[in-house]
Order: C-alpha cells, then structure tokens, then sequence
C-alpha cells in the first residue's frame, strides 16, 4: 500500500519534478486557504489519487477536466498533511502507468 513516503519515492523514481508543501491537517478547502498555501488555484480538490495508485485490481476509470492540460496542480501525497505541486501530464502519467484508465472531457 502506497502511503506519503512512498508517493515522493515513487515520483523520484519516475524523475518527477514536484514542490512539497508540509502544511497541518486540513479537510476543506478553506482550512487551506486559511493556511495561506501558495498556489492555492491549482489544487484540485477531490482527486482520489491514493485510491487509484493502490487499486490493485486496476478497475477504476479517472475523469479529468481537459482544461488541466498543460496545467500545474497541487494534490495530497496519500494523506492531507501536505499539498505536492507536479504538471497535470505526470500525474496522468502516473495513473496510467498503474495500470488506470483516463478519461479527459469537458467540464463545465
């Protein structure tokens, strides 16, 4: 089971380029604004990322808006006491490579 460490072992092992922000706890969104977060607009809330990379059946399908094309976001490193800053291309990378599918649409 994948947890916080072996996410950073797994992007290092990948040659991800990737910012860690160590923050406290937090469970909305507004705890991380009040946490004053840089780069609050690229986080993408509700990406079950540790879900999909410790799916070991390989049977979910993750949705993702096209606009995060060629975008910066910021996602939990399997737990919410930090925020990892890595380009939308090497998380859907990632996905895939864990044996994933991707589905890009239009969200509106």
């Amino acid at each position: 089971m994948l947890n916080k460490q072996g996410f950073y072992d797994l992007l290092d092992r990948n040659n991800i380029v990737y910012e860690s922000i160590e923050h406290p706890a937090v469970y909305t969104m507004e705890e991380i604004y009040s946490y004053q977060i840089p780069h609050t607009e690229h986080i993408v809330k509700n990406l079950f990322l540790m879900g999909v990379l410790n799916n070991i059946q390989k049977n979910v399908t993750v949705v993702f808006d096209k606009d995060l094309v060629g975008q910066k976001i910021g996602i939990h490193p399997m737990e919410n006491t930090a925020t990892v800053f890595l380009e939308f291309e090497d998380v859907k990378e990632l996905i895939t490579a864990q044996g994933s599918s991707v589905v890009m649409c239009d969200v509106e």
